[in-house]
Parts: structure tokens; sequence; C-alpha cells
């Protein structure tokens, strides 16, 4: 998404319109999400695997709502129209670092 944020936002949008504009700034912000969404299902079907289901539907609910919700409530707010493209990384990133802070422990 860093390098063909345009190609690919031109398939959706004409180039000519805002919102074509919006979606390359934005592609490469959301873009950020994609490792950390990967490390958090990675881990998610790790404790699916060893029968902690509990903690495993956690996670999911806290990435799916419990983080992402009040990211897409308070970011916006926060930094502006960036702040819709960071909610998401930002879920990410929260619940990765619970999934990390309580496998430590």
């Amino acid at each position: 998404m860093w390098l063909a944020a345009p190609l690919l936002a031109a398939i959706f949008l004409p180039t000519d319109t805002t919102a074509f504009t919006y979606a390359v700034h934005g592609l490469p912000l959301f873009g950020l999400s994609a490792v950390l969404f990967s490390l958090n299902i990675v881990m998610i079907g790790y404790y699916q695997s060893i029968e902690k289901a509990g903690r495993s539907t956690l996670y999911t609910v806290m990435r799916g709502i419990i983080y992402l919700i009040p990211a897409f409530i308070i970011l916006p707010q926060a930094i502006g129209n960036d702040g819709l493209w960071i909610a998401i990384p930002m879920a990410e990133l929260l619940t990765l670092l619970t999934i990390a802070l309580t496998y430590r422990r």
C-alpha cells in the first residue's frame, strides 16, 4: 500500500475526485495494520490450538470492538482525518501489546 496507493485507489475511484486524494493519502497509513493484523491472527490461532478459546475470543473482541470503536471515536478528534485511517492499526497495536504482555506472564 505504500508504493501502490494511487494504483489501488484508481481501481475503485475516479482519479479526479476528492475521495481519490483521501485514499492515496490514507492507504499507506492503513497499511501499517498489515503486519500487526498478521501477528494478532497468528496469536489468536495459537490460543485456539492450545484450547484456550476464551482467551482467543477475548483477543478477537479486543481487536474488533473493545479497542477499535474508541479508536474510531477518539483518533479523528485528536488528529483529524488521519485518525480514521490509523484507527485500525491502533486497535491492532493495542491488541498485540495486550497479547504480548499477557503472554509474558
